[in-house]
Formats: C-alpha cells, sequence, structure tokens
C-alpha cells in the first residue's frame, strides 16, 4: 500500500517544502528528531503567555517593557489563547481528535469583536548581533531605518532598508583571530578579493576585508585620552596619582598642559616615580572611575586620534613591545576594562589575539589576560618611553584581512538584515567590526503563508465578520509586525491557495529527498554518524 501524508498543518507543510523525504521520515515514518533548547523554551514560553491570558498568571517578567502597553489592549480584548482548530477536508469544523480531521490549525490568541477579528502569533527574536552605531551599539532588531552605522572605510551611512524577520538555518563564522558571528545561510558577505558570497558558499580560509577606523567627530572629554589611558593602567584607583618607571612618560604629560606634585613614592615603588596629576582627581571623580576602572562611553565615541591616544596611554602603562614578533602586548586583570579594550581596538581597525599567561610589572607575576596585536602602516601603540623606541624599528605591520577559520552550523533561528546607503554596500557588525554586506535577498514567505491560514482559519470560524487583522509579537525584543488585512472577500482566494499548496504535499507517494541548504542541519543526516536519508 503506498503511504501519503493524510493530514497537514503549517508545520507538516513547512517542512514538506523543505524536503519531502524528511516530512516522510517524521510524520509516516515517525522518527522523532531530538528536542532542542530553543524549541523547549519556545513551548515554554508560549505556555507562560497562554497562562497570562486566561488570568491564570501575571504577564511573565521576560516580556520585553516595550510591549507592555501593547499587552495592555491585548488583554483587554479578551482574547482567546492557544486556539486549536481542526477541518474536515470540505472545510469544515470538526473535533480536534476528530478521525475525518485533516487541516489542524494552532492560533497563539484571536479575538473577535463585532465584525472585526484580530489574530496574533508569538515570536521569540535572538537577534542579538550587534551593530556599532556613531552613538554606540544597537542590535540589528533595534536598528531602525534611517539609522547610521559604518561601512567597511569606516565612515558613516543610513539604514535604507530593512528586511521581515526571516526563519532560516543558522551559521556560526569563526575567524583566526577569534571573532564570531551568527548569520543565516542567505547574508551575503564582501570577500577580500572583491566578490561577493552569500553564507552557503563560504569556506575556511576565505578572507574578508579588514575595516577601517571608524569616523567620530572630536569629542568634549574631561581628560586628556592619553593621560586616562596611564592612569587606568598605571594609576592609583582612589586618586589622581600616576606611577611610572622612568621620566620620558612624565614629561609627555607635562607637555600635554598637566602639573604634577613631587615624587610621593615609598620604599615600595623603589626606582619607579609616583605623583599626583593636579586637577585629575575630580574629573575622576565625575566620571565615576574611582575605585571603578573602565573605559567610559564617551572615550569609545571621540575622534580616531582621541581613541588613538586614549590606545597609547594603555600600552605605554600596561602594554609590552615585543621585539621578536614585531607587536604589542597589553595585559590586565580588569574584565571590563579588557573587553573595553578590545572594542577600542576594533573602533580603530586592528585586529588581535587573546590568551591568558604570566604578566610581570612592578616586580610582581601575576595571571592576566594578554591581548597581542600589530599596528597597521602609519600608526603606532606606544607614544613615549623605551618601548616607543623600540617600535620605531619595527617593519611589520597588521594585515588587512581576516581569514575564515570554521563554519559551523547551528540549526533553524530567525534573523534580519539591512541595507545601507554607502556606495561600498558594506556595513559594520559584532563587537569586532566585522565587514559585512548589504544582503539582497529579503525572505517573508514563510511568514507571509502563515498569516493567510491564520485569516482563513478565522474567516471559517467566524462567517459573518468583515475584516482580520494579523500580528507577529517578538516577545525578547518588542517588536511587533503587522500582516496583511483580509477581508471576508478574500476567502475563496485563499481557499484556493492554501489547496494549491497542500495538494501537492497530501499527492505525494514518493517523497523524493531533495539536497538542500537546509541538508546541514538536519538530524536525521548526522545521526549516529550515518545518513538515514539518501540526500546527496
Amino acid at each position: 500500500m503506498t503511504e501519503k501524508i493524510t493530514a497537514w498543518s503549517f508545520s507538516r507543510y513547512n517542512l514538506y517544502q523543505q524536503c519531502p523525504g524528511k516530512a516522510k521520515l517524521m510524520y509516516i515514518d515517525k522518527l522523532k528528531e531530538p528536542t532542542s533548547d530553543a524549541m523547549l523554551n519556545g513551548t515554554k514560553k508560549h505556555k507562560e503567555l497562554e497562562d497570562w491570558l486566561k488570568g491564570y498568571a501575571p504577564l511573565p517578567s521576560w516580556m520585553h517593557p516595550s510591549l507592555m502597553e501593547f499587552c495592555t489592549r491585548l488583554l483587554a480584548l479578551k482574547p482567546a489563547a492557544e486556539l486549536e482548530v481542526a477541518f474536515n477536508k470540505n472545510w469544515q469544523p470538526v473535533d480536534w481528535f476528530a478521525k475525518d480531521a485533516w487541516a489542524r490549525i494552532k492560533i497563539d490568541a484571536l479575538s473577535r469583536t463585532g465584525t472585526h477579528v484580530e489574530i496574533l502569533d508569538w515570536k521569540g527574536l535572538a537577534l542579538d548581533t550587534l551593530l556599532p552605531t556613531p552613538g554606540g551599539f544597537k542590535t540589528m532588531a533595534d536598528i531602525e531605518i534611517g539609522d547610521s552605522v559604518f561601512d567597511m572605510y569606516g565612515k558613516p551611512c543610513l539604514v535604507t532598508h530593512k528586511s521581515q524577520v526571516k526563519q532560516l538555518p543558522m551559521y556560526e563564522l569563526q575567524f583566526k583571530d577569534g571573532a564570531k558571528v551568527t548569520c543565516d545561510e542567505e547574508h551575503l558577505w564582501q570577500m577580500y578579493e572583491g566578490e561577493v558570497l552569500d553564507t552557503l558558499s563560504l569556506k575556511t580560509g576565505m578572507a574578508i576585508p579588514l575595516q577601517k577606523p571608524i569616523e567620530l567627530p572630536e569629542a568634549d572629554l574631561p581628560i586628556h585620552p592619553y593621560v586616562l589611558g596611564y592612569w587606568l593602567g598605571n594609576g592609583r584607583k582612589r586618586d589622581g596619582s600616576l606611577c611610572s618607571p622612568n621620566t620620558e612618560i612624565l614629561d609627555y604629560i607635562s607637555a600635554l598642559g598637566y602639573e604634577m606634585g613631587k615624587n610621593i613614592g615609598g620604599k615600595r615603588e623603589k626606582d619607579i616615580e609616583v605623583r599626583t596629576v593636579h586637577g585629575l582627581r575630580g574629573d575622576l571623580s565625575s566620571l565615576g572611575l574611582l575605585d571603578n576602572k573602565h573605559i567610559p562611553e564617551i572615550y569609545l565615541q571621540g575622534s580616531v586620534a582621541q581613541r588613538l591616544s586614549l590606545l597609547q596611554g594603555l600600552m605605554d602603562s600596561d602594554g609590552h613591545a615585543n621585539n621578536y614578533r614585531e607587536e604589542a602586548v597589553f595585559s590586565n586583570t580588569n574584565r571590563r576594562l579588557l573587553a573595553e579594550f578590545r572594542v577600542l581596538l576594533s573602533s580603530l581597525g586592528i585586529r588581535f589575539r587573546s590568551n591568558t599567561g604570566m604578566a610581570k610589572g612592578f616586580g610582581l607575576t601575576i595571571k592576566a589576560t594578554q591581548i597581542a596585536f600589530k599596528m597597521p602602516a602609519g600608526m603606532r601603540a606606544f607614544a613615549a618611553g623605551p618601548k616607543a623606541a623600540r617600535e620605531l624599528t619595527w617593519t611589520k605591520f597588521s594585515q588587512d584581512f581576516r581569514t575564515l577559520k570554521a563554519i559551523t552550523p547551528l540549526g533553524i533561528g530567525q534573523s534580519q538584515c539591512i541595507g545601507v546607503d554607502s556606495p561600498t554596500k558594506t556595513y559594520l557588525c559584532t563587537n569586532r567590526f566585522l565587514v559585512t554586506h548589504n544582503t539582497g535577498k529579503v525572505r517573508e514567505g514563510t511568514y507571509d503563508e502563515q498569516l493567510e491560514l491564520y485569516a482563513l482559519t478565522a474567516m471559517l470560524m467566524f462567517p459573518s465578520a468583515e475584516t482580520f487583522n494579523t500580528t507577529l509579537v517578538f516577545v525578547d525584543h518588542g517588536k511587533t509586525i503587522q500582516g496583511d488585512q483580509f477581508v471576508k472577500a478574500d476567502k475563496d482566494m485563499l481557499l484556493k491557495r492554501w489547496m494549491d499548496r497542500v495538494d501537492i504535499m497530501l499527492n505525494d507517494t514518493e517523497f523524493r529527498y531533495t539536497p538542500n541548504q537546509y541538508c546541514r542541519n538536519c538530524w536525521f543526516r548526522r545521526a549516529n554518524g550515518t545518513n538515514t536519508c539518501d540526500a546527496a
């Protein structure tokens, strides 16, 4: 007897569209795919939202704050929650467990007011990729059309469009310098040699260009960036005193216009001068830095010259000039300062690598994180003292590309892409300022089809209703997406559209495996190290 899929839901239809063979394995052969953390988290959130709508529990604490007003309006409509609707082959409503149940549709929330029906679907959104902007980082979820970002040359550019949320196979790209980014299969990448490739076309060993320093206007800073950088490395955390093993650095600070007191170093600071910089303590206090060393955000938003000066202050204090490798090395134990230091380097177009090792300073040997990097040609990591003198002899500079080390499939996830008005069609992403490209594809069909089915379901449930609105709510990031508004007259059109869609699936007897981009994530091809399916 030839086996067929005899009943369907949107999830079955969607899976069949990906690969008929996989649909057979799951829905006819009854093979189960392992439950992922993402699936469990989604089920848990749907249950908590259902309990809230039914009055069994308060609004979940994880709900994004920007959705509070929306949720208040929704609750006032007294919607039905987690509605389970089944139809027979004649599209007549039947019981969910009826033998002739042919189509089963679940709707997260639905309300009817007079002749109007509102349909809502909850979505969990993990769009946490960071994008550098002139005002600091924003997530991909929060970026809006009209916002400014940076292109590969560090020049500000405007976001001109943004795709709807897509549900696609996701991948983690890791580069040899340790930089990582998560993207979908359709995302486009600007390659070092000039071509533009999507994620599925990438191979290890390929390279993307290194970003140039981001261009920002000069900031009004209360402390000279070099002096702040040096204090962060070699300053007493409770006051405005600086420690230095040589006078050249102290002379350099004096030349910047700062007055210093006499050497107040004691026996513990043998061969080291400790001098108080007049007025520094008050400025440090106003920035919240006393007993709290970190790089204030305004210093990461300064001009290229200001950020380079900040870097040189940090390097002249806690840096080391490695003559053998001709590279600069920053050592520190302050996790926050280290994270901000990495952002500082990235904003200046500098690649780096991190490791943990033993570091020496002021007669002590401690375990510290070391960040090593080569400077781009024409830029110097050190400004004064013996380390700066050694750097002047170096002839090796940073390469202007990043090499792809690994491509790891992550399973199905949700993503968005933006377009920018830069002539290069590029923008920077993550806190490592990776160069990426406008995405030319805008794939919205999955959600469009889902919302159409929900509207059709509501039309069949409420024949007298006239208008039907559909809304997607992305609970993690406070976003709502309004679908098309449907009217009663659309019912026949939607019925025909969905009959055409499912007829192919329900009449299939071959269930051919379809090698495609989803194969990389398919558990049936990875189970026990063998292929359950016959896909190439």
